[in-house]
């Protein structure tokens, strides 16, 4: 899952309020793709999301009759969100100054979220990771970590390497490993 703001007709981006939806996204990436032809088939399967971006997530989840269990997210269960707007820092108001606050919360809202955000301060970007410590203990995340920075490093270095070849620092191969999620 990902989420949209939801802002796309120009009459909808001076409002005030919060207009932000949640898509649901599901794309199988096969282990004989390169990094370069996988970003193509992900980048239309996001594409046709985004189509659909304005039907509410609650309407989604109702048309499916998927049931509601306050202990999961309904549906989605990892959340990928890019903030591709630099955060803006402290807000200068005529005798005023406001200034965001860090965030505390002890309940993740989906078993894994990856929040991925531009820093205005320089040309690098901040991540954030959120998981469930019910289902996650920290060295495995840490390893996860680990497993998504060899990603990164590999398909930049050779965007044409195939997702079979990549080589994972933890990743558990099997012959017969069905494709990945």
């Amino acid at each position: 899952a990902t989420s949209v703001a939801n802002r796309r007709r120009a009459e909808l981006e001076p409002l005030i309020g919060f207009l932000v939806n949640t898509l649901a996204i599901r794309h199988r990436v096969r282990a004989d793709l390169t990094f370069r032809d996988a970003a193509v088939a992900v980048g239309d399967t996001i594409t046709a999301a985004f189509e659909r971006a304005e039907v509410p997530f609650e309407h989604v989840l109702e048309r499916l009759e998927v049931p509601r269990d306050g202990a999961r997210p309904p549906l989605c269960q990892v959340l990928f969100v890019l903030q591709n707007v630099p955060d803006a820092g402290a807000l200068a108001l005529p005798g005023l100054t406001v200034t965001p606050l860090a965030q505390e919360q002890s309940l993740a809202r989906y078993d894994l979220s990856l929040r991925i955000a531009e820093r205005r301060d320089d040309a690098h970007l901040g991540l954030h990771l959120e998981y469930s410590t019910e289902l996650f203990a920290r060295a495995t995340v840490e390893r996860l970590l680990e497993d998504y920075a060899a990603l990164l490093e590999q398909v930049c270095a050779d965007p044409d390497r195939r997702f079979g070849e990549i080589a994972l620092p933890h990743a558990v191969s099997s012959p017969a490993a069905p494709e990945r999620a």
